[in-house]
């Protein structure tokens, strides 16, 4: 579904998603270290790794690089096809999106027996599906984390880049034509 996502948004949406899935696997990475102990994972049916006592499946990390730069993708159809543009609609667009995409998530690996939740403090009871609190919140800390890092890699990262490949391109072709 990653390379899906790749190269469909690639040719259909002329969007680069490389540095929004390794923000997606980096961030999602530090989450499940952070919040290892909230949840216990199915880890016969999936590859797993650790760090330190974290056991971690790689498919969880693919799944945060899916839905983190699936939102980005979903984030920027929506400003396109509503005409709201700017920071301010990227951030509630986007919280939308991550919110929306991240509690399918949930949905899908609660009854699919992938993970579930130790106890049930403070939870949500959505038909059969019961979400902790800190799950729900979580998804809306992570988005805002996540949306602030992304436009922080666009706006200055690519920009600096772009700006000093270009400056280096003119001093090489003004080099070339002096001789």
């Amino acid at each position: 579904m990653i390379i899906a996502l790749y190269f469909g948004a690639k040719k259909f949406f002329k969007k680069d998603l490389t540095g929004e899935l390794v923000a997606g696997v980096s961030l999602g990475l530090f989450w499940e270290i952070l919040t290892n102990d909230e949840w216990n994972y199915d880890t016969s049916r999936m590859i797993s790794f650790y760090i330190g006592k974290a056991e971690i499946p790689l498919e969880i990390l693919m799944g945060w690089s899916l839905v983190l730069a699936g939102s980005i993708l979903a984030t920027e159809i929506m400003q396109r096809k509503l005409k709201w543009h700017g920071k301010l609609s990227f951030f509630v667009l986007g919280l939308i999106s991550i919110f929306v995409l991240g509690f399918a998530t949930e949905v899908i690996g609660v009854n699919t027996g992938l993970w579930n939740y130790p106890d049930n403090r403070g939870v949500y009871t959505i038909g059969s599906l019961i979400l902790p609190n800190r799950v729900v919140g979580g998804w809306m800390y992570f988005g805002i984390l996540f949306l602030t890092v992304i436009k922080f890699y666009e706006h200055v990262l690519e920009k600096n880049i772009e700006l000093d490949f270009t400056k280096l391109t003119k001093k090489f072709v003004s080099r070339r034509r002096r001789r």
